[in-house]
């Protein structure tokens, strides 16, 4: 069981858019943004002085001039965090400090710059709705490689909705706005940043210890925004990592994994992974790894399963069909197609964006193989994951942008228009006992870690049988089944076993 006390750490270590349709999402995406951008004649004379004797700035706190930020006392922290024997007592009454703000946007900020008629799901000051504004035009570009004008977009899609609907994703949202305009060091001495991580720890705790909040969806997405916090600040990703499997485990110790899938848990572990803690002991790996090599035996060896005389049959029947899927395939994942960077086996790494990349190759082999008999399903799938990375920005889209992509298209499948609601409720939805989707996210939060354990030699072998298993169709040559896969599990185990040795030690 996981208790409060791992949860201690804060240092190094450690639009309202209720549509599913993209075009109309995207035209209302542009008119926010087109209210950002909106020409304002500001005069160039100097304004005149106020007849009060105090300045605008003193009467107006949240003028944007200069902040007046509660901050915590030295004593409420120790060497691990805040202080656990004060966690559940409210923060004492300390000095307020006069801290300089840095203008959050291009204009200035004692101008809304927030789209008014955004609703959002808590009370904010002007800075802060500046903040939010400022993530909200930013990000798109400079964090998924999307544009105004892209039929997909992260930010749109689901930031935008989800911090008029939680308070929690509000609170963390404006969180990384401020370390996203701060950056780097000074993001990190920030007393505005410490401040709202400090609340959201405190937060994080008491939900922790109350058992009635301890499993719920907002303490998770809590855990999980501050690993985005900690990796966005530059720390090391130890640190998120350990935050994440904290969140894992929660999911897992709820035991609903498969019936209701948090998604933006499953981007970000896929995204940022848990490290040393993937895995917690012998028997989970070994899990792991069974299913591992069973999902990876059909890539090397696709012969396998043969067709009974019913399945030749069927596909004789079905022969256009069969033509059009390989057709399909052939231009989803052809040279010119938008999505071919992204199943290439050379992929620069290790990085953020190499593990989006892994998971990328996993998943569409997965999903594909899956679907190896229902070929209008896979049809109808490739051609929107095609359609929307084409119209998204391609050729700067980042790997992590492609796999919310992906996410976005499985989210849809089998699953009636009307009732099309993984962008509002950030939850994955079981439809049966035969509905392999959230098996599919799961395995490949799993598939990332293993890969990652392997040596350069043996992971370079299995990322160019991914690559070649969608882009060619065949894997000759690259490896051997039966000692492919006995050579995997031996270099996973042997490196698990190194590395629990030297976090024990």
């Amino acid at each position: 069981m996981l208790g409060k006390g791992q949860f201690t750490f804060i240092n190094k270590d450690a639009s309202n858019i209720d549509t599913k349709d993209h075009v109309t999402a995207a035209t209302s995406h542009a008119q926010l943004v087109t209210w950002s951008l909106r020409h304002r004649k500001l005069n160039s004379k100097k304004p005149r002085r106020p007849h009060s004797n105090k300045s605008f700035a003193s009467r107006n706190k949240n003028c944007g001039f200069e902040l007046l930020m509660p901050v915590v006392s030295n004593e409420e922290f120790d060497g691990g965090g805040l202080n656990m024997q004060n966690s559940r007592a409210d923060l004492k009454p300390v000095p307020m400090r006069k801290i300089s703000l840095s203008d959050p946007t291009s204009d200035s900020v004692l101008h809304e710059q927030l789209d008014p008629f955004l609703s959002l799901a808590g009370s904010t000051t002007l800075y802060e709705r500046n903040l939010l504004h400022y993530y909200l035009i930013t990000t798109p570009q400079n964090i998924y490689g999307t544009h105004n004008t892209s039929l997909y977009c992260p930010v749109r899609e689901r930031t935008t909705m989800f911090v008029q609907r939680c308070s929690v994703w509000l609170q963390c949202v404006i969180l990384s706005a401020e370390i996203y305009k701060l950056a780097g060091m000074a993001a990190e001495e920030s007393i505005s940043v410490l401040y709202r991580k400090t609340l959201l720890y405190k937060s994080v705790r008491e939900d922790l210890s109350n058992p009635s909040t301890r499993h719920s969806d907002s303490t998770i997405d809590r855990i999980m925004m501050t690993a985005v916090a900690e990796n966005r600040i530059g720390y090391p990703s130890t640190g998120a990592q350990k935050h994440l499997s904290i969140a894992k485990g929660l999911i897992l110790e709820r035991g609903d994994r498969f019936e209701r899938m948090p998604i933006t848990v499953v981007i970000v572990l896929t995204w940022l992974g848990t490290g040393k803690e993937a895995f917690t002991d012998a028997s989970t790996l070994k899990t792991a790894i069974d299913t591992f090599n069973a999902s990876f035996l059909p890539f090397i060896k696709p012969d396998q399963e043969r067709p009974s005389n019913g399945d030749v049959t069927c596909w004789r029947g079905q022969f256009g069909l069969l033509n059009t899927h390989t057709q399909v395939r052939q231009r989803v994942f052809g040279s010119a197609s938008p999505l071919r960077p992204f199943v290439e086996a050379s992929i620069p790494g290790p990085s953020a964006q190499f593990r989006s990349h892994i998971a990328i190759l996993w998943i569409l082999n997965k999903i594909l193989w899956d679907l190896r008999h229902e070929h209008q399903s896979s049809i109808a799938f490739l051609s929107q994951l095609c359609y929307v990375v084409a119209n998204s920005g391609a050729t700067n889209l980042k790997p992590l942008t492609v796999l919310f992509i992906i996410m976005d298209c499985v989210s849809r499948m089998g699953v009636p228009v009307n009732e099309q609601d993984h962008n509002i409720t950030d939850i994955m939805m079981s439809q049966g006992s035969d509905d392999l989707r959230i098996r599919w996210w799961w395995e490949t939060v799993d598939a990332v870690e293993i890969i990652l354990l392997l040596t350069e030699n043996s992971r370079s072998k299995v990322l160019r049988v991914l690559s070649a298993t969608l882009i060619r169709g065949n894997v000759s040559g690259i490896m051997l089944a039966g000692e492919s896969l006995a050579d995997i599990e031996n270099e996973v185990r042997l490196v698990w076993s190194s590395r629990r040795c030297n976090t024990s030690s």
